[in-house]
């Protein structure tokens, strides 16, 4: 394949060949891969005493290289009394300080390991849910555990990354966005792409309209993939379309991730495409990362790759309880995230999984701490809790709803913003409905009020939170 892609113009190698750009910009050999995957595949097997010693020596070791080579983490462990001989245990991790995103967002060059030179690494960078971008860079070894971690993935699933056509559902192309004049400042005038090298087709979830999806729909048809991949939020716009028109289509399984994907939204991305689903968890760092297995009861945290905290208020870890993320990636030694703290709220458990396999379980992702609702004496709802009103206790209203989001503006408003599937607006009577549902989680003294969209807007990477708060917790 390299010996194909050497000898391709430029233009071609741009489109078709994405994958091997990148493998010989940065020297990624296929060696190199197929030893990570081994490792990952053998590690499935290991029994919990074993997945525990294996992640925290890669812990250890990482602290001790962070403190060396990373200055930042010299000056700000050494201000805080960290001393690195007292860190020799999962419980100890409390006594190193937390890394928040707005140093990340700040001192990112500091946070480079003073082994690399920044021109070798791979640059990412994500808007996040503010829209305040973060860079930061991985070294090869933490690129090929990515991509190993995502294939991890789709073999949960019962399907190969290697024989099975892939449909992809997600963020906007590098294509459509920066072409907005020929495609659409939404990407209205954009249907997809097709990769016959890589056999896979990608459509974007900016532009979702009901015009959009018929032309989708009739491409995925003539592709016929063997499972879906993308955002959650994305899938189940298409599978709501296609079970209203009475359209179904056969797949292996479909990958949700990215965003929410709450009980009644997964029951109807499995009726159109008959399989089940399989769930991840995961973020553009890398530091905390999880897979649905075939029991669909919590996801596996990838052991090998990072290390899960969660953690209360008061910053002390928690099992079972629901608190705040904090992931470390075990891999990147370009630029270690030490303690890293996602902004994300969930509950892990150190339970065995009926399947046999041994690692942790993420059992809970409640979504971002801005995810929630805020009563006037400062509690708060949480965001499944709250989500859920419309499409388990109002059923037959929400036959008739596209997509909707709850969306509070201050401690006095929250807008229920709506798309519904034939583009009116609900009754009268369907929206007081509604209201009462929702009087029964938040004070009756909260205005509450509809907004109606053609279709919800989203983030520019093209996610929809299906609840939003401008309210500081």
């Amino acid at each position: 394949m390299k010996v194909i892609y050497n000898k391709c113009p430029d233009a071609i190698k741009k489109i078709l060949f994405a994958p091997l750009r990148i493998f010989n910009r940065y020297k990624i050999e296929a060696k190199d891969i197929g030893a990570y995957r081994k490792y990952l595949i053998t590690n499935e097997t290991l029994k919990r005493k074993e997945l525990e010693e294996m992640q925290w020596s890669k812990m250890k070791s990482l602290l001790e290289y962070a403190y060396k080579n990373v200055p930042y983490y010299k000056e700000k462990w050494d201000k805080a009394g960290v001393n690195l001989n007292d860190i020799n245990e999962y419980s100890d991790l409390i006594k190193i300080p937390i890394l928040k995103k707005d140093e990340l967002r700040e001192y990112w060059k500091d946070i480079i390991s003073q082994q690399y030179k920044i021109e070798d690494l791979i640059i990412h960078e994500t808007g996040g849910s503010t829209g305040i971008p973060v860079k930061f860079y991985y070294d090869r070894k933490t690129y090929i555990a990515r991509q190993e971690a995502l294939n991890r993935w789709v073999r949960f699933s019962g399907c190969d990354t290697k024989k099975d056509k892939m449909l992809w559902i997600g963020r906007p192309g590098f294509k459509l966005l920066k072409n907005r004049e020929k495609w659409g400042e939404k990407g209205e005038k954009y249907y997809g792409a097709y990769n016959p090298i890589t056999n896979r087709m990608s459509i974007t979830t900016t532009n979702m309209t009901d015009n959009i999806l018929q032309e989708y729909v009739k491409r995925i048809k003539w592709f016929r993939p063997d499972y879906i991949q993308g955002y959650a939020s994305g899938i189940y716009v298409l599978a709501k379309y296609m079970v209203q028109k009475g359209i179904s289509l056969e797949v292996k399984a479909v990958l949700t991730s990215s965003d929410s994907l709450v009980y009644d939204q997964r029951q109807i991305v499995r009726k159109a495409f008959y399989c089940e689903v399989f769930d991840r968890y995961g973020m553009g760092e890398e530091v905390a990362t999880a897979i649905e297995c075939s029991e669909h009861n919590g996801m596996h945290i990838d052991m090998e790759k990072c290390l899960i905290e969660v953690i209360d208020k008061d910053e002390n870890q928690i099992f079972n309880k629901l608190g705040n993320i904090i992931g470390t990636n075990l891999e990147n030694l370009a630029m270690p995230l030490i303690r890293y703290e996602i902004g994300d709220l969930g509950s892990m458990s150190k339970r065995i999984c009926c399947c046999g396999k041994e690692s942790w379980m993420l059992e809970k992702i409640e979504g971002r701490s801005s995810d929630y609702l805020v009563n006037k004496d400062g509690s708060i709802i949480e965001s499944v809790s709250i989500a859920q009103i419309i499409p388990k206790q109002c059923i037959d209203i929400f036959e008739k709803i596209k997509e909707y989001q709850l969306y509070q503006i201050d401690i006095e408003n929250i807008v229920i913003r709506i798309s519904t599937l034939n583009g009116d607006r609900l009754s009268s009577y369907e929206e007081g409905e509604i209201m009462k549902k929702i009087y029964k989680y938040v004070d009756s003294s909260i205005e509450l009020s509809f907004k109606y969209f053609k279709k919800l807007p989203r983030s520019e990477n093209g996610k929809l939170r299906l609840v939003v708060s401008n309210v500081k917790k």
